[in-house]
């Protein structure tokens, strides 16, 4: 995006919960930095306990309390885009979307998908392209949306094992019984 629009057209938007690792703070301003583009700081736990305050249902089954946070990011997202005559671009790549993997109406939500046509594994070889630190790229995948959250527990396999049976299933139109054979996989993938 950077490179595509010029770093003073692009605006990060750090949005924290309460839960956010110290780490994952640190990293964000470094990756910032790093990519020298402004960059907002909204903290979304105050935003998210005024609507609970509002809408005081009882429910606080942690992916339901995600959901309201993916969306609240997102409305923080198109505030700062509609204001400054910009667009979103959303982080979500084609393993993500492919599965479903996303908040409808939350990350699901934007107007450019600048990496949505790489699998998770290709993008992750992008940041020694662009010069970011490989502690950032190795991090374990998180929504973020509760404490200790991973999308590996979320998932059926990791992504190095995920993205070729995607990629076979969806690119090359193979049948799952074919998938397992091609990729050595075990038989109860196919059927998750």
């Amino acid at each position: 995006m950077r490179e595509g629009f010029g770093k003073e057209r692009v605006v990060g938007i750090f949005m924290p919960a309460s839960f956010t690792p110290s780490e994952d703070q640190s990293d964000a301003r470094s990756l910032a930095e790093n990519l020298r583009i402004y960059t907002l700081f909204a903290p979304m736990t105050p935003i998210v306990e005024k609507f609970w305050e509002a809408v005081p249902l009882e429910e606080r089954n942690r992916v339901v309390i995600g959901n309201v946070l993916a969306r609240m990011r997102m409305i923080v997202n198109y505030y700062v885009a509609n204001s400054l005559n910009y667009l979103v671009a959303r982080t979500g790549d084609r393993s993500e979307i492919l599965m479903g993997y996303f908040t409808k109406y939350g990350d699901g939500g934007a107007d450019l998908l600048p990496i949505g046509h790489l699998y998770k594994t290709e993008v992750r070889e992008l940041p020694a392209y662009l010069g970011i630190p490989s502690g950032i790229v190795h991090k374990l995948s998180s929504p973020q949306l509760w404490e200790g959250q991973k999308a590996t527990d979320e998932i059926p396999v990791d992504y190095p094992v995920l993205d070729p049976i995607l990629h076979c299933l969806f690119d090359a139109g193979e049948s799952s019984s074919i998938i397992v054979k091609q990729l050595n996989l075990r038989p109860e993938l196919s059927t998750q």
